[in-house]
């Protein structure tokens, strides 16, 4: 806990019952005109009113502009829910509890965490393509005793300044831009929320415990503060991405209005496409139907930038495994990465996602394999 002027910050583990009673009894004792909490709408609702991503309908999530959220989403619930239940408590009890101590001392509570959906995506859009791979790779196919043991060492020093501080230099060597989005834009974010919440009563604010130093810093250098609103860049590689089947199927009709021939182009275009895009939805053990209508949309979603062909393999998967409401729910309970894995839900995500990667790469790889060709034909 530190207190800035008419500001106190109290650092949590998101599933540490310690956590818990030492948030409710700061709030009992201080009594503060508001408290801010580390919480953006989407997961407010998802708290207290049981609303959140899980409740959509499938063909929604697996839109490809929203898929890799939702199973960002979907790791993040799962790790947390698997530490929770060493500790007894479940995730976001804790701002659980600072909302209900705010409501019976009278103090307005405060959203103050930047959307979850712009920060997840902003997070992916930071991170390399090996950056990515290794994190998935460590979450899908943890070493169960080495986790356990990482895990409760972690939650006996969690408050440890000297432990938050290794933990976050972690984050910054393996990523460097996740780091900023996930804790320097989210520090400058809150910090500015809580000091504006902060002008004309006491505040406490209720964050995580790797945030806890980040905000304070900034709240002593309050000119120091960036905007609350950041301006996200232009990412010009999804621009590409968007604009590469125009490009393809331009010079397709191009080579068929100079009435060049492209039969064997196209038929490796096929080929590539659809047989990476079957492959990566293998290698995540998709079903047999999925694996097919992977390869036989893929050729064809790869020319358009509103379709793809996780949408269709992740609903045949979704039709194949006999998807329910129930497995959605069951997110919520799950216990380890085993669970995490059996259940269908998030299996179909997985294809889903799998499933537009290959896609992506059998692009890339067609642009030397079939777009040179046909373009030294042309020429």
């Amino acid at each position: 806990m530190e207190r800035i002027s008419n500001i106190i910050i109290v650092g949590t583990a998101h599933v540490s019952a310690d956590s818990i009673d030492e948030v409710r009894s700061v709030i009992s004792k201080e009594r503060p005109g508001a408290v801010a909490v580390e919480l953006d709408e989407k997961r407010y609702k998802s708290l207290v009113e049981g609303k959140d991503w899980r409740k959509e309908p499938i063909a929604d999530l697996l839109r490809s502009d929203r898929l890799y959220i939702a199973l960002a989403n979907a790791l993040m619930l799962a790790f947390q829910r698997m530490v929770g239940q060493r500790v007894g408590s479940r995730p976001g009890e804790e701002m659980l509890a600072a909302i209900e101590a705010a409501k019976e001392v009278d103090a307005e509570v405060v959203l103050v965490d930047r959307d979850i959906t712009k920060t997840l995506r902003r997070a992916l859009d930071e991170m390399s393509v090996r950056e990515k791979y290794g994190i998935l790779k460590e979450l899908l196919s943890p070493d169960d005793e080495v986790l356990q043991t990482e895990v409760d060492e972690l939650l006996e020093t969690y408050k440890d300044a000297n432990v938050i501080s290794e933990l976050v230099d972690q984050l910054r060597e393996l990523s460097p831009g996740a780091h900023r989005v996930l804790l320097a834009e989210r520090d400058a974010y809150m910090a500015r929320r809580i000091q504006a919440a902060a002008k004309d009563r006491s505040v406490v604010a209720v964050v995580g415990a790797a945030h806890a130093n980040g905000i304070a810093t900034h709240l002593r250098t309050e000119e120091e503060i960036p905007e609350v609103e950041i301006v996200e860049r232009r990412h010009w590689g999804r621009m590409f991405l968007y604009a590469l089947p125009f490009m393809f199927v331009a010079v397709f009709l191009l080579a068929m209005l100079k009435g060049v021939a492209i039969g064997p182009e196209l038929g490796r275009w096929v080929l590539i496409n659809g047989a990476l895009s079957a492959l990566c939805t293998l290698l995540v053990r998709g079903s047999i139907p999925a694996i097919v209508i992977a390869f036989l949309a893929a050729p064809i979603t790869s020319l358009s930038p509103f379709l793809a062909a996780g949408w269709f393999a992740g609903l045949t998967e979704a039709w194949w495994r006999r998807l329910t409401v129930e497995d959605l729910e069951d997110l919520t309970k799950i216990e380890d990465m085993d669970d995490l894995m059996a259940n269908s839900a998030f299996r179909v995500l997985l294809v889903g996602a799998a499933a537009n990667i290959g896609s992506t790469i059998g692009t890339f790889v067609s642009i030397p394999a079939v777009l040179t060709p046909i373009l030294t034909k042309l020429g």
